[in-house]
């Protein structure tokens, strides 16, 4: 948690401090297996708040995998992935889930503008944001 506290302070200025709360937990364990997720292949995912009237994002970090075993870049950058998708969240409500525009090889999660972004911070930091999934630029 405090990789994710580390993020948010170096890319956000601490704005997302008591926004988001921030676990371990098993894919198996919270059923995301059942709805055909592979747990050896997810890094980190969010989940919705568990009340609207208090909007919290939910981020997990997979505790299925042997994160010892990733490079380092790997290990900050998924919670860096998921500390832009909670910043968008928090700053554009729902419509933080949802890119508006997207282009080849992208999805409503990660469209245009989460791209530039995330590709911004991988050239500045050197981080992997997009570990586990496949960047529509690359």
């Amino acid at each position: 948690m405090d990789t994710f506290n580390d993020l948010d302070t170096l890319l956000f200025h601490g704005d997302l401090r008591r926004r988001v709360n921030v676990k371990w937990e098993s894919l198996r364990a919270i059923g995301l297996v059942s709805r055909g997720y592979n747990p050896d292949e997810i890094l980190a995912f969010k989940l919705l708040p568990a009340s609207w009237f208090v909007p919290r994002v939910r981020t997990r970090l997979n505790a299925d995998l042997d994160w010892a075993c990733m490079p380092k870049k790997v290990v900050i950058g998924a919670p860096g992935h998921e500390t832009l998708h909670a910043y968008y969240y928090i700053h554009c409500g729902v419509a933080g889930y949802r890119d508006v525009v997207n282009g080849p090889g992208m999805d409503n999660a990660h469209g245009f503008f989460f791209t530039l972004v995330a590709e911004t911070i991988e050239v500045e930091t050197g981080l992997n944001l997009f570990a586990g999934i496949e960047s529509p630029n690359r």
